[in-house]
């Protein structure tokens, strides 16, 4: 089986962590992936698990579609028994090109994959507006949609996407991400922290979505009760260089938790930066799945979290969640986690990684992917 990936880019995301995963745990299938952007840092890993991997370097906007007949080329060289596509702009322009390149020759199946859910799109460009009120109206094409999220589903519906959808929940490398404690001494070493030190981390980039200020907010409250409260932020947009971490309207200074938050910026050994601290934060507005919530827990770290998305689902109750914009309750989660004696943190870690292990491995995200192309070429016959 041949199955062609059409992404928006290859940054660092959820979204193209996945297609990562998928890529190499479903081997036997011959995989080819296209960034419609310029290639990130994402397209060495995608290379690593067996991917050919392209662009089509565009940038974003409407001449994006002057690429069209590149992307028909594509496929057409290439020849895939199976279409699929992540994220917006990729679904549009993997269906055209799919459609396209088939014509006159029988079809092409073709998988949407939507990776959000609840988005204000009030803080994105009006042609990502555009593009998903178009492909609302185009839902009924695609073969299949994928969803990682029951909340995406949901949210997909009242935007009026129609035809079949299908929940296939993001799998985790629990070898990968796991409990270390040698990386937790050396790295709160590394930041200056004491050993028994609560630390509280947030791992993601800097976007409207995410709700930083909300975190701010909260983590000034928890600090107004347990002065001795550290905290990371790791992701792209939150470096020691970036604006939004020490300029004079920042975020840090806003808040009053300049030299109380640790600016770490993007990092590429983020399970052992999950592995340091003591609870993992996240006070999204918008989310489909939630990825690193099952990083954090496959880590043994207890999260507290807004109720975006599929957040709950993810914890089981092995966490704390509060109301999206709520900042005393999320302090307060923040504090019944990372106060938690060791012990009692400890056990509530190995629960919340056993939980990943059993609902939410690599595998069964694979086994879901091999089902879904395979019965995709069963129909195309």
């Amino acid at each position: 089986m041949k199955v062609l990936h059409v992404i928006t880019g290859l940054g660092r995301g959820g979204a193209e962590a996945s297609l990562v995963k998928a890529v190499a745990a479903v081997p036997e299938v011959e995989h080819r992936v296209v960034s419609l952007l310029a290639e990130g840092p994402l397209a060495g890993p995608a290379r690593e698990a067996g991917a050919r991997v392209s662009s089509l370097g565009l940038a974003p906007g409407p001449s994006a579609l002057l690429a069209l007949p590149r992307l028909v080329g594509t496929v057409r060289e290439f020849g895939p028994d199976v279409v699929q596509t992540w994220l917006y702009h990729a679904d549009l322009m993997g269906l055209l090109a799919a459609r396209l390149a088939a014509w006159g020759r029988g079809t092409i199946p073709v998988a949407w994959n939507i990776r959000c859910a609840d988005m204000d799109f009030s803080h994105y460009r009006a042609g990502t507006r555009l593009t998903v009120r178009l492909l609302a109206r185009l839902s009924r094409l695609p073969r299949a949609i994928v969803t990682n999220s029951q909340a995406a589903v949901e949210h997909h519906r009242r935007l009026g996407y129609a035809g079949a959808m299908t929940v296939i929940p993001n799998g985790f490398d629990t070898r990968r991400f796991a409990p270390d404690p040698a990386a937790r001494a050396r790295l709160r070493a590394e930041w200056g922290f004491g050993a028994g030190e609560p630390v509280v981390g947030f791992v993601g980039r800097m976007d409207a979505m995410k709700n930083l200020p909300l975190l701010c907010r909260a983590l000034a409250l928890a600090l107004r009760r347990e002065p001795g409260l550290r905290a990371v932020f790791c992701g792209q947009g939150l470096g020691p260089g970036d604006a939004a971490m020490t300029a004079g309207t920042g975020l840090l200074r806003e808040h009053g938790l300049t030299g109380r938050v640790l600016p770490l910026g993007p990092r590429a050994d983020v399970p052992q930066v999950l592995a340091a601290v003591d609870c993992l934060a996240l006070s999204s507005q918008s989310e489909g799945f939630p990825n690193v919530l099952g990083e954090a827990m496959a880590c043994g770290v207890p999260c507290a979290t807004t109720d975006a998305g599929d957040a709950a689902l993810v914890l089981g109750g092995l966490g704390r969640v509060v109301p999206r914009g709520d900042a005393p309750a999320l302090a307060e989660a923040i504090l019944d986690l990372a106060l938690l004696p060791p012990e009692a943190r400890a056990a509530l870690g190995r629960q919340a990684r056993q939980r990943i292990e059993t609902r939410y491995s690599l595998a069964a995200m694979a086994d879901n992917y091999r089902r879904l192309w395979s019965s995709l070429v069963s129909e195309r016959g």
